[in-house]
């Protein structure tokens, strides 16, 4: 993302509940947190939820109390709920991780993106090392769509199941 715009406060928030229980866990299941000082293997400054604050900052949401005290502190930290690192040395920031991986669709259903991804990653059809599966939702949307890496070489069995899966789709 880059460092900070003027006029924007960005900060770190370790990535524990009120007992100092782990809200989520990066790939090698330790917590994110701010005074951490290496990222898989790589110099950083810190990783966590990413909190914003200033005047470009929304005060709240229209008409939504609950929200607006869920999403934003009495210090008037915005809490994104995403995770990110501040990497070292160019001090740019990095989005790594989510703290709620559940989108609404337009229909009012949740779907969960990053369980829908681990998932599909486990089947013979994907590419992990190349990319995997990378899932997307919005509001605006009636069902979550995935974008796959296949493996460069399909066997015939592979063939096999997209000839029928595509002829049950149309």
């Amino acid at each position: 993302m880059g460092p900070p715009i003027p006029g924007l406060t960005i900060r770190l928030l370790s990535c524990l509940g009120p007992n100092g229980e782990a809200l989520v866990l990066d790939r090698h299941k330790s917590p994110y947190l701010s005074t951490d000082r290496l990222h898989y293997g790589s110099r950083c400054f810190g990783r966590g939820e990413v909190l914003i604050r200033g005047e470009a900052v929304s005060s709240g949401y229209y008409a939504n109390a609950s929200t607006t005290k869920a999403d934003l502190d009495d210090e008037g930290w915005f809490h994104t709920g995403d995770v990110g690192v501040w990497a070292a040395p160019s001090g740019e920031l990095k989005i790594v991780d989510r703290l709620k991986n559940l989108v609404k669709l337009k229909g009012g259903d949740y779907v969960a993106l990053e369980s829908m991804e681990s998932s599909f990653n486990q089947s013979a059809f994907v590419n992990v090392r190349n990319g995997g599966v990378l899932c997307y939702a919005d509001a605006e949307m009636d069902h979550p769509i995935a974008l796959v890496q296949v493996p460069a070489l399909i066997d015939s069995s592979c063939h096999v199941f997209f000839e029928k899966y595509f002829r049950l789709a149309q």
